[in-house]
């Protein structure tokens, strides 16, 4: 009895051991899988990369990254962290968001609540901040704002009767989520911007950046009334006109880009890297040069009006001229020459060009002592100044030099 009670414990026992040796066996193998799994991963990944980067790319995985042979300026331009840079260039990008957010606004269709309307809750009863008509940037302390959302009421009827009542039923956010009703809108319609004014001072205003710092290779961003950010670079600069004669009128300062303007950017603003505005983007994603509208922010500040200097010349630029013939006679490298544009006129009839005596073929070098060539261009000059301010012109008619004084008149819609 007792024997057989031994066997039975001896076989439990046994019975037992084998179960736990079987798990321990299955644990030892699932780690192991595990473990050699992770480091086949870990090996693929590493060979992936290497494939990409090394082979298709051909940027080194381990070591410094060489601009060379990119096409970028100067062969010894080196990368010696990349992943380095990319951090600090998104973590500037943030800093840059969050400088110039400040200055960029919402504007809304004015909430009317009836009084029963204060006591109830309804959605439709508040501003939803990404329900926005158009956005802002704030371009004077004391309350203009430029946006290129002009109202309905105001697109074929801009009378002053009509305006005053449009004023009502529009307001303006700040990122600070204050409200502020608007007092005065004027439009820009050789730009298709609007100025708006609202009763506040001291609002937050960014510098301009230096026309002289606008150049190719220059790292920008856009950044939109939500906050959010895009990076590109700048390429080029080009008038509005593509024939090769052009208007002392046109519109000075389209930036191009290495990238197309997403669709999430359009009406939104470029700055730099410091945080100074560069350019502003349309609604149809093409950016201009802050110094486009520079005549019509100095107005706005001396007389609270909008007007544009006017010359009136059509020309052709000489720096873009290249003699075919080795010997060259003539070797432009600034300068302009009036002349006649596809409907024969060259100097416009009662304008102030005409006025001061310029006449077709004459020569114009400088404009109040700054040349004119491909980084000064005339249209660019002559929005540098206002209605009624007096200028120089120096030209060369015929082989002989002179001078013109020209007073610059407001330019016709």
């Amino acid at each position: 009895m007792v024997q057989n009670s031994l066997e039975f414990v001896f076989l439990e026992f046994n019975f037992i051991y084998m179960q736990n040796n079987v798990k321990h066996k299955v644990i030892v193998v699932v780690v192991l899988s595990t473990i050699f799994g992770l480091f086949g991963g870990l090996v693929g990944a590493i060979a992936t990369r290497f494939y990409l980067l090394e082979k298709a790319f051909n940027i080194p995985l381990f070591s410094e990254i060489s601009l060379g042979g990119y096409g970028a300026s100067g062969s010894n331009l080196i990368i010696r962290d990349a992943k380095k840079v990319i951090v600090e260039q998104n973590t500037k990008a943030i800093e840059v968001a969050e400088s110039t957010g400040n200055s960029i606004v919402g504007i809304f269709k004015k909430i009317k609540l009836q009084e029963e309307g204060l006591k109830i809750f309804k959605p439709q009863n508040f501003y939803n901040v990404h329900d926005e008509l158009g956005q802002g940037f704030i371009i004077t302390s004391d309350g203009w704002i430029m946006t290129d959302f002009i109202p309905s009421e105001l697109q074929y009827a801009y009378t002053e009767k009509v305006k005053k009542n449009t004023l009502d039923n529009y307001v303006v956010m700040l990122k600070d989520k204050k409200i502020h009703s608007v007092d005065d809108i004027i439009i820009d319609k050789k730009t298709g911007y609007s100025f708006w004014h609202v009763g506040v001072n001291d609002l937050p205003v960014r510098g301009f950046v230096a026309k002289d710092d606008i150049h190719n290779g220059k790292l920008v961003i856009a950044v939109n009334w939500d906050g959010f950010t895009w990076m590109t670079t700048l390429t080029g600069m080009k008038t509005d006109s593509i024939s090769s004669v052009k208007s002392s009128e046109d519109l000075n300062g389209e930036i191009i880009l290495e990238q197309t303007v997403p669709e999430d950017f359009w009406s939104s603003f470029l700055f730099d890297f410091n945080g100074n505005i560069l350019a502003v983007i349309n609604k149809d994603g093409v950016a201009r040069s802050i110094y486009s509208y520079m005549s019509c922010v100095d107005c706005l500040l001396n007389n609270k009006s909008l007007t544009r200097p006017v010359l009136g010349i059509n020309y052709i630029e000489l720096y873009k001229m290249v003699e075919p013939e080795s010997d060259k006679m003539f070797n432009f490298r600034e300068g302009i020459m009036i002349y006649k544009d596809k409907t024969g006129i060259a100097v416009i009839p009662k304008s102030p060009a005409e006025k001061a005596g310029l006449m077709v073929g004459d020569i114009l070098i400088s404009v109040n002592g700054i040349k004119i060539n491909k980084e000064n261009t005339l249209p660019y000059l002559i929005s540098r100044y206002m209605v009624g301010d007096k200028i120089e012109i120096e030209y060369t008619r015929e082989g002989k030099s002179g001078k013109a004084e020209v007073v610059l008149e407001v330019q016709e819609e």
